[in-house]
């Protein structure tokens, strides 16, 4: 008797435990610690587990595309959280975690050019002068949308291929975060980051769940909140995934700002421009 009931309270105690899991293939990142993403979600679930309970974090190899990863959260298969950058569908589909987890860093696009070619686009100081170059996009990015509906002209690939299709000459661009130009470029000598303008629009990204998993949501809105409060959060991001703020404060007042629409936005992440506490860089009326 004593033994039947010692098994099912282990059970019970292993059943509490909350499993997360996320794609790995999605965090490949050349660091022998936990990478940024998975590192924020375990942040999340560790400041909440006195209300909470318990967790695993754990990572699944699904070598596919953003959107299809979106599609497998969206049906409950494999994974349960997925980090991407928001569009009013993914907000429809799957239930957001309003809190941008790059700070709206995403929404600062620094450009990757050829070596050699940074006359082409020193006189760029608005969005019609951007019209003749081709910009190059990942299937599936809602970047690609905002571009589009700027009358911008987009190439898109694989998002592997897109260094390598700038470097043949069959792109002119390669717009990038904030928190990859400078990281990427070093890995390709003929690369350079374009020095004169940014391209910036408000876009928020968000880890999101399925709509069942509201439980999960709320656990993971809370413990990134506290995290942001408590500093857990801003270490972990510009340790792991942004340059000093410093750095990004010298190199937005040095270039000219080519501000987007992003049709896209949610009545929801536009009201999260009011809160300081959520970006690296404060969104002006102007982004929308």
């Amino acid at each position: 008797m004593l033994l039947l009931l010692s098994n099912y309270c282990a059970a019970d105690s292993k059943a509490q435990i909350t499993q997360v899991r996320y794609n790995h293939y999605f965090s490949f990142e050349p660091t022998d610690k936990l990478p940024y993403y998975p590192a924020l979600l375990n942040m999340a679930l560790q400041l909440t587990q006195a209300e909470y309970g318990p967790y695993e974090l754990i990572p699944i190899k699904l070598d596919t595309t953003q959107g299809r990863s979106l599609k497998l959260l969206e049906q409950n298969k494999y994974i349960d959280v997925h980090w991407s950058v928001s569009n009013l569908q993914r907000e429809r589909t799957l239930t957001a975690i309003y809190v941008p987890i790059q700070k709206g860093l995403m929404g600062y696009r620094i450009s990757l050019i050829r070596k050699g070619e940074q006359a082409r686009f020193s006189h760029i100081t608005s969005i019609d002068d951007l019209k003749g170059f081709r910009l190059g996009q990942g299937f599936s990015w809602p970047d690609s949308a905002i571009l589009k509906a700027n009358q911008l002209m987009v190439v898109h690939a694989n998002a592997e291929n897109l260094h390598s299709m700038l470097q043949k000459q069959r792109i002119d661009l390669f717009p990038r975060s904030f928190t990859q130009a400078w990281r990427e470029v070093n890995s390709f000598e003929n690369l350079a980051v374009e020095s004169s303008f940014v391209i910036s629009y408000l876009s928020p990204m968000y880890f999101f769940v399925n709509k069942q998993q509201q439980v999960l949501a709320r656990r993971l809105e809370e413990g990134l909140i506290e995290g942001l409060k408590n500093g857990q959060f801003d270490q972990l991001f510009y340790t792991h995934r942004a340059p000093a703020q410093t750095f990004i404060d010298r190199q937005l007042s040095s270039r000219t700002h080519i501000k987007l629409v992003n049709p896209q936005l949610s009545a929801r992440s536009l009201a999260l421009r009011n809160n300081p506490l959520f970006w690296a860089v404060q969104p002006t009326q102007q982004h929308k």
